[in-house]
């Protein structure tokens, strides 16, 4: 026996797994077929031969489907076994998609997390963005993974970012209210959890810029330090931040397709830029001679571990500045060191912005008349000053 509903074929046989695997699938569409035995108990087989079992009742005067399984999860008489439950309680006045769609609503915060992080995070962010969030994640907000995103209330993030910012902190108290917020409005956009978001209006901590660089004598005390670094890699990564204000990031990554040591110029892809546009900075020649001692024995990237990749210089630095006393130090302080005797040296906001490719909407116009040669020499004066501040350099040698 065969009938219609809406535009697809349904035809009634008695459920076996035989039979079941007989049905071809459709060239398009999909079909319906039916258990003789347990009125609406049903199957439903695609074009691309994906199959699943439903129970098709009319809820509350509205016809249903309500998804049972995959065929391959579930057997003939599981799949009857759940229909006549299913029908039970739509007899009794239940409505089981609704209850369904509740239980949605009750993701928790770790699913949301995940699927944040998944489908959202590492396809659109740079790594180090969404491996911040993991970290951050992992530290200080397990804790909430099996909550229901729906029991969190504006009270308790507050309180969380009280906590954070009395242990941690007012800067990593505001990034971790910041995780949650981006989770749950993930969560509101793309799994429809239909529900305000708790951390809106909250009000961060004001945070203070860090203004820590480094003196004549503490770059003295660095410079003997970066000698007596084993890791050669390591030292030389420090030292080209500190010849050329670079972004770690940038260093660490650096690549020989990228350098044109004759002309002195790095170019750095729109990609690998902070500000997703690409740069070109201008290298000094202490950072040029540096680059020419490298051997190349690597083809793509001019500092590598030992399996090839760029290297992290996390526990290098560490080393480094324990030996140097400057336990403070930040390795982005260096970058604002350079900064900071580039302007002692009487250096423009505009040559300090292009010499640390920092953006500037407001003065585009003028960066792209700038001479290279103005940047160049200011750079280069400010280069000599730094690596020079514990003695001259040796000829061909390290610091």
């Amino acid at each position: 026996m065969t009938r219609r509903i809406g535009s697809t074929r349904a035809t009634h046989l008695v459920f076996t797994k035989t039979a079941l695997q007989r049905i071809d699938p459709p060239s398009e569409d999909r079909i319906w077929v039916y258990d003789a035995k347990q009125p609406g108990l049903a199957m439903m087989v695609t074009s691309n031969d994906a199959r699943s079992f439903y129970v098709y009742r009319k809820v509350q005067g509205r016809p249903q489907r309500i998804r049972l399984g995959a065929f391959a999860d579930i057997s003939v008489e599981q799949a009857r076994k759940r229909a006549q439950g299913i029908i039970g309680d739509i007899a009794n006045g239940g409505n089981p998609n609704a209850e369904r769609r509740a239980v949605r609503q009750q993701t928790t915060f770790g699913d949301a997390f995940n699927h944040y992080i998944e489908v959202y995070a590492k396809p659109h962010c740079k790594p180090k963005s969404w491996a911040e969030d993991e970290r951050i994640h992992k530290k200080h907000l397990a804790g909430l993974d099996r909550r229901s995103l729906a029991t969190l209330t504006t009270a308790e993030c507050a309180e969380l970012h009280v906590t954070i910012g009395k242990e941690h902190g007012p800067y990593m108290a505001n990034r971790v209210l910041e995780v949650v917020r981006k989770v749950i409005n993930h969560a509101r956009k793309v799994l429809k959890w239909e529900h305000v978001n708790p951390c809106e209006g909250l009000t961060r901590y004001t945070e203070q810029g860090r203004e820590r660089f480094l003196d004549a004598v503490e770059v003295r005390r660095l410079l003997t330090a970066l000698k007596d670094e084993p890791d050669v890699d390591a030292r030389d990564c420090i030292l080209m931040l500190l010849a050329t204000g670079a972004r770690k990031g940038n260093v660490e990554g650096a690549r020989w397709a990228d350098l044109d040591l004759d002309k002195g110029v790095w170019r750095i892809e729109a990609a690998e830029s902070k500000n997703r546009k690409p740069l070109a900075l201008i290298l000094p020649k202490a950072a040029v001679e540096l680059l020419r001692r490298r051997e190349r024995a690597h083809a793509a990237y001019v500092f590598y571990d030992a399996q090839g990749q760029p290297p992290k210089l996390r526990k290098g630095w560490e080393r480094v500045r324990a030996a140097a006393g400057l336990a403070d130090v930040h390795l982005h302080d260096i970058r604002r060191t350079v900064g900071s005797w580039l302007a002692a040296s009487g250096a423009t906001e505009l040559i300090i912005a292009r010499a640390l490719g920092h953006r500037s909407t407001r003065s585009t116009a003028v960066y792209a008349r700038l001479s290279d040669d103005v940047v160049r020499r200011n750079i280069e004066n400010t280069s000599q000053a730094l690596l020079t501040a514990g003695g001259e350099l040796e000829q061909g040698g390290g610091p």
